[in-house]
């Protein structure tokens, strides 16, 4: 409006001519989209006085300054009307629920990060009056929010779900006042814990960048090799050559596998022309190459063997692992390798004799012999069979002390010496809790591979042997009770999710799983199945967690139960984090363009694989550890499974064979 701020000539003609372009896009819009007069007539009646306004303008010779201030404020009134009615008219978002959710989310990372590391003592202790103190902070909350509801401007059911959880995050903090001596800051002191925080950090950070969303695939990649190579320095500095070689090899081994995984790829939309996708046949296709269909049968031929070294190493490839690793499992391999075989016969019409419905009969049925393998005989073998254990007996020969004949103070008759008494050799002592754990990894992971494409299949198999590799490097390094391990899981769970042919968006999801051992959609069964298959390797490693604690520990370890709760809340602080910053950032960018192709779709993959992983945890993992423990126990005795104090160790009894006449001597080998 020029220097003296009173060129009001110049600024309604400007005025004028914005308000023009806008008034032409708006009548050919609204002719072609077919609006009707409710959202069109406010806009319409503002343009007709402002036109009147400037008509009068251009009758008059020597218009006064009030006349261009009169034009320029009714042709601005219509631009604001115009940018009103297009705000209604794009998503509109309710701020107020979404500041309670984000409320409630922090809230329940708050109290996960101070069970998890900000309290030094016994979890076992504290487990019963934390759940106590959240129901009943959750049903005062309910009240609370149905009494106060009509104060807040939410509905009535989100004020009593937003008091409950409330209420009951509070309820669960204050189990944590009555025991203050306990307490402690939740912050890394070793080298592996600053290590272990880098990671949740900067992907929290990064998901407010869309390059950094779209690429996640391959940040994981490199933050996983990075954890290879330092638990791969870390166990060349072990002092013990047994160890050394060891941990350098697993972690190797972890680092290689790893990079081979990551040759498995499904590229989403945004990351052309930069990537190349390989988990199918080609770009355009979503069924397999050739070549990937030998890889089931390949699996079935490597995986058990592989799983069985490991068992043998520490002498538990012993009862039923042996009918299970050695018969059961590899059965159940062959017998997906075959269906993914019938699969790609009936989509490429390779047996043109028999009819696509017999095809898919005969694949229903082999998917549900499969499952029956897995879940039936599986869990039946897990639930009821003893520990993974070998005896062996031995018979020391009598030993005679050889006389000399020329000493005149010997004895006349060589002494013979009294036969030791027999040994009983104890196989599989060191690691019978890890293998005996284990078992349902295996079962679980019959049933995951089975749901994943031939691709998927190898890339998975590879994710359970990482595992191993991971359980064995933490053994060697001696850090069990390091974030290292549930930290590594969860990276890796996000990294095997993008191989198995998964991304960020809901075009990936494979829902062709839901029929693998249906031939129609049954409810519950097909959603879960589909749940199943798109979060397998989250699944999986959340199951892996557990282990981390077990692997290669005495059967009577003190605190085992602590350690595993301390693990799986790790675990579990690790997606919470990554929810809550993926629903911070999404609805900080709320009017970003790429919110509904990026920043959604990966806030809502967060809050559900913090459910999954959560119901996995607490449900499959929690049943599967008493199981353990108590097939354990019932041998070597209830030893002391939460309390920190040092017990003794207590030699395990052994019967002795019917014909031992004498008290046998154990000795355990591992």
């Amino acid at each position: 409006i020029g220097r003296k701020s009173n060129d009001y000539q110049n600024l309604a003609q400007v005025s004028r001519l914005t308000a023009g372009q806008i008034h032409r896009y708006q009548k050919e819009y609204s002719a072609v989209r077919k609006l009707d007069s409710a959202s069109t007539l406010p806009p319409q009646t503002i343009w007709e006085a402002a036109s009147k306004v400037w008509d009068e303008l251009e009758q008059t010779k020597k218009p006064p300054l009030e006349l261009w201030q009169a034009a320029y404020s009714q042709f601005r009134a219509y631009q604001q009307e115009n940018l009103r009615v297009c705000k209604s008219l794009w998503a509109r978002f309710d701020l107020t629920s979404m500041a309670m959710g984000i409320a409630l989310l922090a809230g329940a990372l708050l109290t996960i990060i101070l069970f998890a590391s900000g309290f030094n003592g016994d979890r076992g202790e504290i487990a019963p009056g934390l759940c106590t103190r959240a129901v009943l902070g959750m049903a005062v909350g309910a009240g609370a929010g149905l009494l106060f509801g009509g104060m807040i401007p939410v509905s009535w059911i989100n004020s009593i779900v937003f008091f409950s959880g409330l209420s009951g995050i509070l309820g669960t903090l204050s189990s944590f006042a009555f025991t203050p001596s306990k307490l402690q800051a939740p912050l890394p002191t070793s080298f592996w814990g600053w290590i272990c925080t880098i990671p949740p950090v900067l992907l929290c950070i990064g998901f407010a960048s869309n390059s950094f969303t779209i690429w996640e695939d391959e940040i994981l990649l490199y933050m996983l090799c990075s954890i290879g190579a330092l638990m791969l320095a870390s166990s060349l500095r072990l002092q013990n050559p047994q160890e050394r070689l060891l941990g350098s090899w697993h972690s190797i081994s972890f680092i290689v596998l790893t990079r081979l995984a990551s040759l498995s790829r499904l590229c989403r939309e945004e990351q052309m022309p930069f990537c190349r996708s390989t988990y199918y046949a080609s770009a355009t296709s979503s069924t397999s190459a050739w070549w990937q269909l030998t890889i089931p049968f390949i699996i079935a031929v490597i995986l058990p063997s592989a799983i069985r070294d490991f068992f043998a190493r520490t002498k538990n490839y012993q009862g039923t692992a042996t009918l299970w690793l050695g018969i059961a499992f590899r059965i159940g391999l062959v017998l997906s390798a075959v269906y993914w075989i019938l699969d790609a016969a009936d989509d490429n019409e390779w047996i043109p004799q028999i009819s696509s419905e017999n095809l898919k009969n005969v694949r229903v049925f082999i998917a549900q012999a499969i499952l029956a393998i897995a879940w039936a005989a599986g869990y039946s073998a897990y639930l009821y069979s003893a520990p993974f254990l070998g005896v062996e007996t031995e018979t020391p020969a009598p030993e005679t002390e050889v006389m000399d004949p020329n000493d005149p103070m010997s004895a006349m008759f060589t002494p013979v010496k009294p036969q030791q008494r027999k040994k009983l050799i104890i196989l599989g002592y060191a690691n019978t809790h890890g293998t005996r754990y284990f078992l349902l990894l295996t079962i679980w992971a019959l049933v995951l591979l089975l749901l994943q494409k031939p691709m998927g299949q190898g890339t998975l198999s590879l994710c359970l042997l990482s595992i191993l590799n991971l359980l064995e490097v933490i053994d060697a390094n001696d850090l069990r009770n390091s974030p290292l391990g549930p930290v590594t899981l969860a990276l890796m769970a996000g990294f095997y999710f993008f191989k198995t042919g998964h991304q960020a968006t809901l075009s990936s999801i494979q829902w062709e799983s839901a029929f693998i051992p249906l031939k129609t959609i049954k409810y519950p069964w097909s959603p879960m199945l589909v749940i199943i298959s798109t979060f397998a390797p989250y699944i999986l490693c959340a199951l892996a967690v557990p282990a981390i604690a077990f692997w290669k520990v005495p059967p009577r370890t003190p605190g085992l139960m602590n350690h595993v709760a301390k693990g799986l809340a790790i675990h579990l602080v690790f997606y919470a984090a990554i929810a809550l910053a993926t629903v911070v950032e999404a609805a900080w960018l709320r009017r970003h363009l790429m919110l509904y192709r990026i920043f959604m779709p990966r806030m809502l993959l967060g809050v559900v694989v913090l459910l999954v992983v959560e119901l996995v945890g607490v449900i499959v993992g929690l049943v599967g550890i008493r199981s353990s423990i108590r097939s354990v126990a019932e041998v070597f005795g209830w030893g002391p499974l939460v309390e920190e104090a040092p017990v003794p160790e207590t030699q395990p009894v052994v019967p002795e064979p019917a014909v031992a006449t004498e008290t046998s001597e154990e000795v355990k080998k591992d």
